[in-house]
This record gives structure tokens, sequence and C-alpha cells, in this order.
């Protein structure tokens, strides 16, 4: 809290001071554009064309004679129109070997002087060579030595020279931690002074020399430092030469754009941390060790803030990794430390809460500063991301999901309001994790359970309002102009597919997991549920105008076919009685929901494609397959019911009425579709009735002539005979309307 207060009177303050600086640039403008009025010189090339002017020209030479034209006017316009460029400069052995000697093995040498100093500290310590105050004192004065002669040199050799005071910073460095920390020369007041000197005088030198590689190697030596000497016992030692550290880097990125010293401070702490709590840290130091490495990284996230308000500066992406990278390594660490999973957890939840409450400060009182606008959007996905592993390691199972999916749902939807792409793309990624995790079984059903209304329905319930929550706010934007919409047109579409995907096979799994749980013989009725669900959703698709529902509504119903195939061939008659049984129900079904389907493709005929005109035919295939091969069977099962416990004889003549039944029924259904084919001129119904004559005629020609005696052949011929006069009838009455019906098909 007293973080938070602190930061928003802290930018309110830096805004007004920013808004009167420029009002005070702009008075001093103003006053110098009246009072001043500059005379008007002219510019070498105006003053060389005016003396030219006044030149005599040289009178034009007789005929073949050679032009001479006057020395100085061909070097004035010589000079004037023609610029001679610098051959670019090109790499050689030499230079080659210049860098290899001077940069590369001078920063090789000052790195090995600091390990040098190091490990002569460490083996002074643990052999009593000198005495203590001696050893800190020699480590000082080679400090001192370093950065004198490094100032020296620099004038001349500057890469040299600051690699030197580099150098010696970090042996002030040693020394200084070394006398504090092992020594107990000196008391914490008194280091945490000669650190903070130390840091002042570092960040002084770096700005002055504008060096990089002086700062470098501070800071090198710095956090190098607790990797060569061990660790002392006391935790406010340790962090607060972090702190000090911390703040000398960070106060230099702020007046230089040096991305490497911030990204490179960002990883030796957390290596230096990490070391600690895998070391010296112990249950004790839990809160010490926890409010010292909040400090540290609120001190980064300042950092962070304060990038995108100095937006006039080009921070080569240090900003970005700042704003994602300080919470979540700040997560990744104290996860260590926390014992349990409800804890890991609670730290999570409070990660979130901090990025949430500074998104609000930020973005409903500082937008306009700078880039904060974009920050706040930054801070909101990270508080989302931290709140939803939170809700994920705290939660399980259907209250898990549920709280995902409401979250998910949110993101997208105050990403739209706030115009943040980055939160609303977040969001729909969210969708997919919690899509993922119940079609992996991440909903069960409670035992004793109601069909319906029990807590497997209610979660999947939430993950389809999640999903058409999404579609929904992209649908609508994408119907937006250009200039009020969020997203771009390529943009919305894939959003657009997920909520869709999602509501629909989301509702599809709550279906089918219902019917595998409530009703008996499940795998007989289930696609009689699928094809009124598909019904429902081709409907919804025609209306809202988006193909996809109905591409996957078209794959559902083949798999109800496949599954009627599968598992109704063989029905007990006991309790499936003739004609009014699941199978003709199905196939009744199937007919109608496919008819229907074909006629929105109708009705809708500018919503669909070419190819997907071709479905029609495929669905009226399949819907007089379901339509024949029910009423076959059911013919079938009645002789066969009929045939149990007859004498061979008699069964004979059941088995011969069987075969011609059947033989009729073909018939006949083909006379139908041939009926339906002209009057309502479906070339499909024309040419499945003569494919369907054309199986018949072989069945009586083939195999009833083998199978039947005289009086069944009789009445197979007859039948046959009468039929196909019947249909050649009907070729000739209406062979106008057939045939232009056949040239509009065309």
């Amino acid at each position: 809290m007293i973080y938070l207060i602190v930061l928003v009177l802290f930018v309110y303050l830096w805004h007004r001071t920013n808004v009167l600086s420029d009002e005070i640039s702009e008075l001093k403008k103003s006053s110098q554009a009246k009072t001043v009025n500059p005379t008007r010189i002219p510019t070498p090339t105006q003053a060389m064309q005016a003396a030219m002017s006044e030149m005599p020209m040289p009178k034009a030479p007789a005929s073949g004679a050679e032009t001479v034209v006057p020395t100085t006017v061909a070097a004035a316009t010589t000079t004037s129109t023609i610029s001679i460029p610098t051959p670019p400069a090109t790499t050689t052995t030499s230079d080659t070997e210049f860098n290899l000697g001077s940069k590369v093995f001078t920063a090789v040498g000052a790195i090995a002087v600091l390990l040098g100093v190091g490990f002569f500290l460490r083996y002074a310590f643990e052999n009593n060579l000198i005495s203590q105050g001696s050893r800190v004192l020699l480590g000082c004065v080679f400090a001192v030595i370093l950065i004198a002669l490094g100032h020296y040199l620099r004038k001349k050799y500057d890469t040299y020279g600051t690699t030197l005071i580099g150098a010696g910073f970090g042996v002030f460095y040693l020394s200084i931690y070394a006398a504090y920390s092992f020594y107990q020369i000196i008391d914490p007041f008194s280091a945490f002074i000669y650190l903070t000197v130390i840091t002042a005088l570092a960040v002084a030198l770096s700005l002055w020399y504008n060096s990089k590689p002086l700062v470098g190697f501070s800071f090198a030596g710095a956090f190098i430092m607790p990797f060569l000497l061990p660790f002392s016992g006391d935790i406010h030692t340790l962090f607060i030469y972090l702190l000090i550290i911390n703040g000398g880097a960070l106060l230099i990125a702020r007046y230089k754009v040096w991305p490497i010293l911030t990204v490179g401070s960002l990883a030796g702490t957390s290596l230096i941390y990490l070391k600690w709590i895998t070391g010296s840290y112990t249950d004790a130091l839990f809160t010490p060790t926890l409010v010292y490495c909040t400090l540290i990284f609120l001190s980064y996230f300042t950092t962070s803030l304060l990038n995108f308000i100095y937006r006039d500066r080009d921070y080569q992406g240090v900003d970005a990794i700042l704003l994602y990278g300080t919470p979540i390594v700040y997560f990744l660490l104290n996860t260590f430390i926390m014992k349990t999973e409800d804890n890991v957890a609670l730290l999570a939840l409070f990660v979130g809460i901090f990025n949430l409450a500074m998104f609000c400060v930020v973005r409903f009182g500082f937008a306009e500063i700078g880039e904060l606008k974009k920050f706040s959007e930054g801070i909101l996905l990270m508080a989302a991301l931290f709140l939803a592993a939170s809700i994920g390691l705290h939660f399980e199972g259907s209250s898990l999901t549920i709280i995902w999916a409401l979250q998910a749902a949110a993101m997208v939807l105050i990403g739209d309001l706030i115009k943040s792409k980055i939160n609303a793309f977040a969001g729909v990624g969210l969708s997919v994790i919690t899509g993922l995790k119940v079609f992996l079984g991440g909903v069960v059903l409670p035992i004793g359970s109601v069909a319906v209304f029990n807590g497997r329905s209610a979660t999947l319930l939430f993950v389809t309002l999640m999903y058409a929550a999404i579609w929904t706010i992209f649908h609508f934007d994408s119907l937006k102009d250009a200039a009020t919409a969020t997203y771009k047109k390529d943009e919305v579409q894939v959003p657009k597919y997920i909520g869709i995907l999602g509501v629909f096979v989301t509702v599809l799994l709550w279906i089918s997991l219902e019917s595998f749980s409530f009703i008996h013989d499940y795998y007989l009725y289930l696609p009689i549920v699928w094809l009124v669900y598909v019904l429902i959703m081709t409907s919804l698709s025609f209306y809202i105008n988006e193909k996809l529902p109905r591409f996957l509504s078209y794959f559902v119903i083949f798999c109800a076919f496949c599954l009627m195939m599968m598992d109704q061939w063989v029905l007990d008659p006991l309790t499936h009685p003739l004609i009014f049984n699941v199978r003709v129900l199905t196939a009744i079904v199937f007919a109608l929901v496919s008819g229907i389907i074909v006629k929105f493709m109708s009705i809708y005929e500018n919503q669909i494609n070419e190819g997907e005109r071709g479905v029609k035919g495929v669905l009226l295939l399949l819907a007089n397959l379901s339509v024949l091969w029910a009423f076959t069977l059911e013919v079938l099962s009645y002789f066969n019911q009929q045939l149990a416990g007859l004498s061979s004889q008699a069964a004979v003549s059941v088995e011969n009425t069987k075969r011609v039944s059947l033989s009729v029924f073909w018939l006949l259904y083909a006379l139908a579709g041939l009926g339906v084919g002209v009057f309502w001129r479906s070339l499909f119904a024309r040419y499945f009735s003569i494919a369907l004559f054309s199986i018949t005629i072989f069945k009586i020609f083939l195999y009833d002539t083998a199978n039947l005696s005289d009086v069944y052949r009789f009445v197979s011929f007859i039948s046959l005979g009468i039929i196909l006069l019947i249909v050649g009838f009907v070729y000739y009455k209406f062979r106008d309307r057939i045939a232009e019906f056949v040239k509009v098909a065309k």
C-alpha cells in the first residue's frame, strides 16, 4: 500500500513538473521569435552563383575548334555539383588482431585481476597470512591505484582505461564486503555508507565518461563477489548489498540506455538469490528473505514503469523484459521457499492482485503519460496469468474449470473494452487451455447426480458461455468499420473460430456424456441425439452466417450414420417391436434432418459455396440409404421371426416369400423416388431410383431366378414388369418436364 501511494505521488509530481517545463519552453520560444530578426546571409552556393553571373562569358568558338572553359568556372561548377564518395572501410587482419589484443585481452585481464583478488582474499582469510585490517586496506589501495591509472590512461586509450577503472571498483566491492561480512571490522551502517559511496562514484564516473565498459566491469565484479566469497550467516549483509548494487544499476538505467546493464543486473540478482535460498537459507528467515526479495523486485517494477514514461528513448526491448520478466522471475524464485502448494497459490495470488491494483492506478490515473496505456495492458495481462495460476494451484476439478472459464471471458471482454489486443488474445489462449482441460477428462459426474441438473452440466454450461462470449465479442467487432474496430479483419478470424468451435464441441460433449450416463442402451439412441443437435446448430449457423458449425454438423451427421449402421443391425424383438423401434425412428429422423438442412441450403443459397452444394447430394444419399436400410431390415426381421420353429418344408415357402417381398419393397421404393424426382424436379431422386431399379433387376434375374420356385418367380417378374412399365410411362408422360429441368440444371 505504501509503495502504491508513493508511486502515485511520484508519477503525479513528475507529470506536473513536465507540464510546467513545457510551458516555460514555449514562452521562451515565443519571446525569442518576437525579438530576434535574423539578417539574411547568402549561402556559399548562392554567393558563388552571383559571382559567376558577373563574370564575362567567353565567346563561342569557331566551328570545329575545341571548346575552352575557364578554369575558375569549371572548378566552381565541379565543386558545387560533384561530391567524391569516401571509400568504405575494410576490415583487415591487422584490425582483427588489434581488436583481439586491445579489447578482448584487456577485458579478460581485468576479470582475471578481479578473480585473483578474490582468491587472494579467500586464501588470506583461510591461512591468516596478514591481519584482517591490512587485507582490506591493501584491497582498497589496489582499487585506488587501478582507478587512478585507468583515469590517466583513458584520455589516450579509452577502452583500456575504463576497463581498469571498472576493475578498480570491483576490487572496492570485494574489500568492503569482506571487511563487514567476514572480518567484522566495520558495522552494518558503515558498510552501507561505504558501499553507497562506491556505487555512487561508479555511477558518476560512468555517466561522466559515458562508458558502458566501465559500468559493466563495475557491476560484473559486484555480482561475481558473492560467488567467490562464502556467505555469512547474517541475512541483512547480503540483501542490503543487493539493494545497493541494484539501486546503482537501475539509477544508471534512468540516464543511460544500456539495456544489457539492467537485464544483467536482474540475472545476477536472481542467481545470487537462488544461491542464498539453496544454501544459507532456513525457515526462520522466511519473512525477511521474502521482504528483501520483494523490495528488490519492486525496484525493477518501478524501472519498467519509468521506461514506459520515457518513451522518447529507445530501450531496445529491455522494457518488455522487465515488464514480463520481473514478476515471473520473482514468482519462480520464491516458489523454492514456499513449502506447500497452497502457499505457492497465495504467492501467485499476491503477484496477480498487485499487478491488477497497479493496472487500475495507472490506467485510470496516468494512462496519457508516455506509453503508460501500453504498460497498463501488460500488467493487466500479468495479473490475469498469475490469477489463473493461483486458481489452478488452489482449486481442482469443476471449480477450477468454472473459474478459468469466467476469467477467460472477463479477459476478452476487458481487453475489448480498453482496446488491449494482448489481453484479449491472452483470454482466448486461456479459453483454449480450459477447453483442453475439459476434453482431457476435467469434468467428473458426482455420485448420485440426476440427468441434466448436475455439477458436470453446470461446468460445461460455463465453458459453453465462455466460448459464446468470445465469439460474440469478436463477431461484433468484425462488423465495425476500420476506424472504430479494435482488431483488424484478419485478427478476428481465429478467435471467432475458436469461440464457435468451442461452443459446438462443448455442447456435443455435454449431450454425449449425459446420454452415456442416463440413457439405457445409449449407443442405440445416441445417433438421434446427435441428429437433433445437428439440426439446431445448422439452423443457428445459417442465422449467424457462420460456415464452421455447418461443416462440423456434416461431420457429425456422417458419424451418426456410421454409428447407426454399426449398432442397429440386430434388435431384440421383445423390447423393439417391428416398425415401432429405434432403428426406424433413427432412419426417419435422419431423413427429416437431412431434408430440412437441404431446404435451408436452398433458402440461404447465397451463404453456401460450390463445395458445400455438393453436400446436398451426399445428405440425400445418406438419408435414402438409411430409410431403405432400416425398412429392409424390418422386412427381413419380420420373416425371420416367422421362420423360427418351422419345419424345413414350411421354411422354404417363408424364405421364398421373404425374397419376393424384399424385391417388391425395393421396386416400390424406387418407383416412389422416381415420382418425387419428376414432380419435384429432383435429379438426385431420379438417379437414385434408376440405381435402385438396376440393383433390383439384377437381384430378380440373377438371385431370385436361381432360388425361387415358379410361383414366386412369377410374382417377382410380374411385379418387376408392371413397375418398369409404369416407369416407362412416367418418362414418356413427363418427357418435356424432365428435359426442361435437365436443361436448367445444366
